[in-house]
């Protein structure tokens, strides 16, 4: 697959950092994370306790935290939390392309920043947080530096985990999570994550960008899921092996997983299919994002 990085060049979108770089989202625009070693206390505050405090009276909302987190197998990677004001309806996991370059890009001021993605302007964040949805981004352990191309069933138990400590430690609720993939990261979550998790959703579902094939073999769902989450994607006509240095198919595999999922007998899918390549439709993720939760809010 051609990695995220190699389509933002192509695109002569420059600046992409390696490494973990901090984002975050305010009223005015996305601000740099603060860096804790575990998420500050004031977000733990936010949750479900005796006497939850939605309003702390120390810490800053607007400015995201990013920590990292170790799991039972002694896994690390990164996380980077964006709360929402008020009280959380919702959780939205962000699990980026190979390089996690949009997960990366948070450190740049706004300008600097591709527009759309994860924390640009137009982008998950913005739309997320609009609706009162917290948003969890989550890089890809392990040094392959993807979701979906080696170790799946570790990094299937490494988010499972991820995504507890982020409730128990952030204050997040799990009502309603929205897994939001973009190439690698819808891969992963079509083919490996959903399968394994969607039981434990009480509410939501996912929205795959550029990609996300189906699982191999039959998968058990219960009546309750196919009833419940909703399944939508949005990948470019021109997401097709002539327009990809690795050929990769996003078109194909999002239509195969579209088929796959409708057959299993999931009563809510949305698809939709822009003129967009691998790179552009990244642009429109928040617009995308905005459409999917209002639908689902409103049981359309």
């Amino acid at each position: 697959m051609e990695s995220v990085a190699a389509h933002l060049s192509r695109r002569a979108l420059t600046g992409v950092m390696a490494g973990l770089i901090l984002a975050g989202c305010a009223s005015r625009g996305p601000q740099r994370a603060a860096t804790h070693s575990t998420p500050p206390p004031y977000l733990r505050s936010r949750g479900a306790g005796a006497a939850p405090s939605l309003r702390p009276t120390s810490g800053d909302l607007s400015v995201p935290a990013a920590f990292s987190y170790t799991d039972d197998e002694d896994e690390t990677s990164d996380c980077i939390f964006y709360a929402t004001t008020g009280a959380p309806v919702g959780l939205v996991v962000y699990l980026d392309g190979d390089g996690q370059s949009f997960h990366s890009q948070g450190n740049q001021d706004q300008d600097e920043r591709s527009r759309g993605g994860l924390a640009g302007a137009g982008g998950v964040v913005e739309a997320a947080s609009a609706r009162g949805y917290d948003v969890v981004s989550v890089r890809a352990p392990g040094d392959d530096g993807t979701w979906w191309l080696e170790d799946q069933d570790g990094k299937v138990h490494y988010l499972e985990q991820a995504l507890d400590y982020v409730v128990a430690e952030c204050g997040a609720t799990t009502d309603r999570v929205w897994l939001v993939g973009y190439s690698g990261g819808s891969e992963f979550i079509s083919q490996w994550f959903f399968p394994a998790y969607a039981e434990r959703m009480a509410g939501g579902g996912f929205l795959l960008f550029g990609g996300g094939d189906a699982p191999e073999g039959k998968m058990a769902f219960s009546s309750g899921a196919k009833e419940r989450l909703w399944l939508n994607w949005v990948t470019g006509t021109r997401d097709v092996p002539a327009n990809s240095l690795e050929g990769f198919d996003g078109s194909g595999h999002a239509r195969n997983s579209l088929a796959y999922y409708r057959s299993a007998g999931f009563g809510h899918t949305w698809s939709e299919w822009p003129d967009d390549d691998h790179g552009s439709i990244t642009e429109k993720f928040g617009s995308y994002v905005g459409r999917v939760l209002d639908a689902a809010e409103n049981g359309k």
